[in-house]
């Protein structure tokens, strides 16, 4: 059942009870608004209720089960954020009580996000829940303090409105991706973080980007920083085993030296 999509996974509900009853139990969940509409970008409507009322549905009869949850992906226009938010908070938290392994969370931003009710602010409790390998967000935006314990990937992307993030205690993190437009500082300490990319607005980037750790650093990608010269070459020597380096719009480096063994 892992390889269907979720309308094929429905679909096996009719082939018999005890296909039904798997269907109820299966622990991966993924859920796209614009399977329900595929007008999702225009804004409120029968579809949505219809879709807020099947993952309700869904995750409330898995939540009788003694399982645990493998991954929980949501898919929703931010538009919808107001009718959506107090739905999407009792999914979260469900989510975290069934120790979900990964966790997508994907919002379509509008352009302008400084509308009241298009900016989603998620329950804290993911950023500290003790199951959580993977974890994935695309048009979150508020203040994030990440300290998943097994948390081995994370991804933050076209977060607007998010301004301050921290990850710490994530000892066994590995890949760090942050893309990002308002941010105001960056601090990461994580000891075997392996692949760090940071993607910021070149004008507007952030005041404090601070890594302890990070000496097993392999790739490192920078976009839009406000490095300079003597700021960079200190900012790269605390990674001694680096491989793969990029940085793009850096408009305040000119002239930089990099040597390696």
């Amino acid at each position: 059942m892992t390889y269907l999509s979720v309308e094929e996974v429905a679909q096996t509900s009719v082939l018999s009870k005890r296909w039904n009853q798997l269907r109820i139990s299966f622990p991966i969940f993924d859920f796209d608004k614009s399977d329900f509409d595929p007008y999702y970008f225009v804004g409120k409507g029968f579809a949505l209720h219809k879709f807020l009322n099947f993952v309700d549905t869904s995750l409330v009869q898995f939540s009788k089960f003694d399982l645990s949850m493998l991954k929980f992906r949501l898919f929703i226009s931010i538009l919808h954020v107001k009718e959506s938010a107090p739905y999407i908070d009792k999914w979260v938290e469900l989510a975290t009580e069934k120790e979900v392994k990964e966790f997508d969370l994907k919002f379509l931003v509008d352009a302008d996000y400084s509308v009241p009710n298009t900016i989603y602010t998620l329950p804290q409790t993911i950023f500290s829940a003790r199951s959580l390998t993977t974890l994935r967000l695309v048009g979150y935006g508020a203040e994030a303090f990440c300290e998943c314990p097994l948390l081995e990937e994370l991804f933050l992307w076209h977060c607007w409105g998010l301004k301050r993030f921290c990850v710490s205690k994530a000892l066994k993190l590995k890949i760090l991706t942050i893309k990002s437009y308002e941010f105001e500082s960056v601090e990461i300490v994580v000891p075997d973080l392996q692949e760090l990319a940071l993607e910021f607005d070149p004008y507007n980037s952030p005041r404090a980007i601070d890594i302890i750790g990070g000496s097993k650093l392999k790739k490192l990608k920078l976009v839009g920083t406000d490095l300079k010269e003597q700021d960079f070459h200190h900012f790269i020597s605390k990674f001694p085993l680096l491989e793969d380096l990029t940085f793009i719009n850096c408009y305040l480096l000119e002239r930089i030296t990099i040597s390696c063994n």
